[in-house]
């Protein structure tokens, strides 16, 4: 559920809550971030083999780039979630990464857990972030700060296979914007699980 506003609090209509109020139990999100897990663990370390993804930035974008080029090697494909699948639009079905990796699909909220629980399992700060109708994952750099996100639903679109680069650009775009309506949302995945939102495993 996205939200734990009432019905009261949503019968009194659009302009008594905010955007980022449909969207205030986003913390829960960090608890399908599971970067231990046994199938996803080994993808993000061979994704980051040579690599010093903690320390470098070049090193960290490197990795991200490789879990996007690694997705697309095993098949793994953007779906759209069926409208008829939640009686209301305040909710979502969520798969934890190593049912995107068995299942080789994953809406785009499915996708940016994934990315964010692959970075997460080789030390990358890893966010996901809300935007109107759509989530990206994004990391952080660790020697800049500096903040990545990449448009991981951009995974089947083969005009840019042989490089990801590409899709950094179109995510930011995307956030730009976002920020600008005042409607941009970025889950800290590590904050929320200091503050007790778990994965399973």
């Amino acid at each position: 559920m996205y939200s734990n506003l009432t019905d009261e609090d949503v019968l009194m209509g659009d302009d008594a809550i905010s955007w980022h109020d449909w969207f205030n139990n986003f913390p829960f999100i960090a608890a399908f971030v599971t970067q231990n897990e046994e199938s996803t663990k080994p993808f993000a370390q061979e994704c980051a083999a040579r690599l010093q993804p903690k320390a470098d930035d070049g090193d960290a974008i490197q990795t991200l780039l490789n879990v996007f080029d690694g997705f697309r090697e095993i098949g793994v494909r953007y779906i759209h979630e069926p409208r008829s699948f939640w009686s209301s639009n305040n909710a979502q079905y969520v798969q934890y990464p190593a049912d995107t990796l068995r299942r080789k699909s994953g809406t785009c909220l499915d996708l940016a857990v994934a990315f964010a629980a692959m970075t997460e399992a080789v030390g990358i700060k890893s966010y996901v972030v809300f935007l109107p109708g759509h989530a990206v994952p994004m990391i952080e750099l660790p020697e800049s700060g500096d903040l990545v996100p990449i448009e991981s639903t951009a995974i089947e679109d083969t005009e840019f296979i042989s490089t990801a680069d590409y899709w950094i650009p179109s995510a930011r775009e995307s956030i730009v914007e976002a920020e600008a309506a005042d409607k941009y949302l970025p889950v800290d995945i590590e904050t929320c699980w200091e503050n007790g939102m778990m994965p399973s495993w």
